[in-house]
């Protein structure tokens, strides 16, 4: 995933670091998950990512002699320090970078982004009766006004 973790509310959920630069989020089953940031979050991005993400400087990923350090350059240096032959990309995952890796000879598969859990609640009552009726709307409306609210 590309994209700062401001705008992805997936990509805030699955890595728990807060951004406002755009930034890669990658995972290689069985090897790897990390995210690959500037130096200036290096350590505030260690601080705040979930248990079991590396985090990566961007310089140390970039192809050494790479003029650009933009994020073709961190994907390119994903490419190489990592080979695989396809990637799996959300449908959210911007076309720059998918024709990108299309001409790094890398296949792509695109899934839906589902990361849902521990996000859903429910306030429905177990046992509705008169007296559960009124406390679920009163619940109901304290969520409501809390999430309007915010």
């Amino acid at each position: 995933m590309v994209a700062s973790s401001q705008n992805s509310a997936d990509l805030l959920y699955a890595t728990g670091f807060m951004a406002l630069d755009p930034f890669v989020y990658f995972s290689i089953q069985d090897e790897v998950t990390g995210i690959v940031v500037t130096a200036l979050e290096l350590v505030r991005a260690g601080n705040e990512v979930k248990d079991g993400i590396t985090v990566f400087d961007r310089d140390d990923i970039i192809p050494k002699g790479c003029i650009e350090k933009d994020l073709k350059a961190v994907i390119e240096g994903i490419v190489k320090k990592f080979p695989v032959e396809t990637w799996e990309v959300p449908a959210t995952f911007p076309l720059e970078y998918a024709e990108y890796l299309k001409s790094l000879n890398v296949d792509l598969e695109m899934f839906n982004v589902d990361i849902t859990e521990g996000k859903e609640i429910s306030i429905k009552p177990k046992k509705v009766d008169q007296n559960s009726k009124r406390l679920w709307g009163m619940n109901r409306s304290l969520i409501n006004n809390a999430v309007i609210g915010s």
